[in-house]
């Protein structure tokens, strides 16, 4: 048992405080999420200011605060900032939004949201929603901003 904690302690890293960062042991980091190649025709963003107002009540009501891209948020139950969400990116492309978020607590997990916003920016509609882990995010984002291409294309036939 003396064994199995020291190998234990040795895995688990610490931040330069000496605190311990739950979100990783050595060489893992669970929360890693890979940069994306920005699909053609799409603008990135980072700032929820940068999403028409619809959108953005949209967003926070669905899921209350986001905290801004690499800030400290409460990745795992270990509450520290009172924040268990974060955005990680948005794109859009035309009237379709994708709002990528992170979420913390007792199991971390990456959820994705498209909506569709009114060509006056005055009305946002959830249309999809994809949870995913951080290895899938890009790809994630990706098919829910081709979705509705996709679904017409089908239908056309």
């Amino acid at each position: 048992m003396a064994l199995i904690m020291s190998l234990v302690a040795a895995l688990v890293a610490t931040d330069a405080d000496g605190s311990l960062n739950t979100a990783r042991l050595h060489g893992v980091a669970f929360d890693v999420i890979p940069a994306c190649r920005l699909p053609k025709r799409v603008a990135s963003y980072s700032d929820q200011r940068d999403m028409p107002v619809a959108l953005r009540d949209a967003v926070k009501q669905k899921l209350g605060e986001l905290v801004p891209p690499n800030s400290p948020f409460d990745a795992t139950d270990v509450v520290t900032t009172g924040h268990n969400r974060r955005l990680i990116f948005i794109w859009a492309r035309g009237n379709r939004w994708v709002v990528a978020t992170e979420h913390g607590g007792r199991g971390y997990s990456d959820p994705i949201f498209a909506y569709e916003v009114s060509p006056n920016g005055q009305q946002a509609k959830l249309i999809a929603e994809r949870t995913t882990v951080p290895n899938s995010v890009c790809l994630a984002a990706e098919e829910l901003l081709n979705q509705r291409a996709a679904t017409a294309a089908v239908e056309r036939k």
